[in-house]
């Protein structure tokens, strides 16, 4: 009976372990997105913010990889061959690091709604450690041109979907940070000071309550199982 009792313990301890792991953010940084601008005309031209923030890895990041999206229907990029960018602000340390700000175009030259943009510290005998981005001082604005009424959006998605940070732990090993996107909606109208007309960050999605749900369903089962099986026996 005692071995049973720890057992189903340790079993509903493990499940417990990771709802809690599941519940909790788990994320190193975010990508938000803010417009700058006060008027939505179709045809008009405006301004998007991107900023990385919220940087909580312990050793800050050596490396960033933002990837943007928009529907090339509705917008167009201005500036683009220097990636929409009008103005960035990125660590003084990263002055001589890697830079890239691409628009992605399809052959024939048109824009895909894509932007790239990558920046690195500068790689030195000590692995870029010393030049480690540890705060929120890193943005982007990209300028864009309505191309029809209607709505649209702009958005960063998270980790793992062409956008990373990268870094090091204690032991000097390089490691990637999962982190968060975020995406901004915006109606364009004829009449620029129509009431439909503006721009909105949309509801973040999460799917943590559905993990945690599951989680806990399997502790419950297990705990069933091993009752049954131990009632049977008896």
């Amino acid at each position: 009976m005692k071995r049973f009792i720890v057992l189903t313990m340790m079993i509903l301890l493990a499940a417990l372990c990771v709802v809690t792991c599941l519940a909790a953010d788990g994320t190193f940084y975010s990508v938000t997105l803010d417009s700058i601008s006060d008027e939505y005309k179709t045809g008009g031209e405006f301004y998007v913010k991107v900023s990385l923030c919220d940087i909580t890895a312990p050793n800050g990041f050596t490396g960033v990889g933002i990837e943007i999206e928009y529907d090339p229907a509705y917008l167009t990029v201005l500036e683009a061959d220097d990636g929409g960018v009008v103005e960035a602000a990125i660590p003084e340390a990263w002055k001589d690091g890697g830079r890239t700000e691409i628009v992605v175009t399809s052959e024939d030259g048109k824009q895909t709604g894509r932007i790239v943009l990558t920046y690195a510290s500068p790689e030195t005998e000590s692995g870029s450690k010393d030049a480690a981005l540890k705060t929120d001082d890193l943005y982007v604005i990209v300028k864009f041109r309505s191309l029809r009424s209607g709505k649209t959006a702009v958005k960063v998605n998270g980790s793992n979907s062409g956008n990373f940070c990268t870094g090091y732990e204690e032991n000097g090993e390089k490691v990637s940070f999962t982190g968060k996107g975020s995406e901004m909606e915006f109606t364009f109208s004829e009449n620029a000071s129509a009431e439909e007309s503006g721009a909105e960050v949309a509801e973040e999605k999460s799917y943590a309550p559905y993990y945690i749900i599951a989680a806990a369903a399997v502790a419950v089962a297990a705990a069933v199982l091993i009752i049954s099986k131990f009632a049977k026996k008896k």
